[in-house]
């Protein structure tokens, strides 16, 4: 028999480091997922299908963005990871993950 084996999510972390780096607001560009899945680009709610061309889109405008991933602590996972895959599809290579956690925890 042979099975198929899931290589999952290749991340290729920075090494750590104290120095702060300072990013532009004009270069980060935050696409949210709230506790109900939805998703966000800014403010604007968008599809899933819309993620990855809204984004190759802004990158095309900008070389230097940074996409910020924000899943809310409550959201569904899988909402998270079809995000990803839609980022990873569209080339983006320059993602920050930060979780959205209204409670302060």
């Amino acid at each position: 028999s042979i099975f198929a084996r899931d290589k999952g999510l290749k991340l290729i972390l920075p090494e750590k480091t104290e120095k702060i780096v300072k990013v532009k607001s004009k270069n980060l560009l935050k696409v949210s997922i709230n506790d109900k899945g939805q998703i966000f680009i800014g403010d604007k709610e968008v599809a899933l299908e819309q993620v990855g061309p809204i984004v190759e889109e802004r990158l095309k405008e900008n070389p230097k963005l940074i996409v910020i991933l924000r899943p809310h602590v409550h959201s569904p996972y899988h909402r998270m990871i079809e995000v990803f895959d839609q980022l990873k599809k569209h080339k983006v290579t320059r993602l920050a993950v930060s979780v959205i956690n209204p409670e302060g925890t």
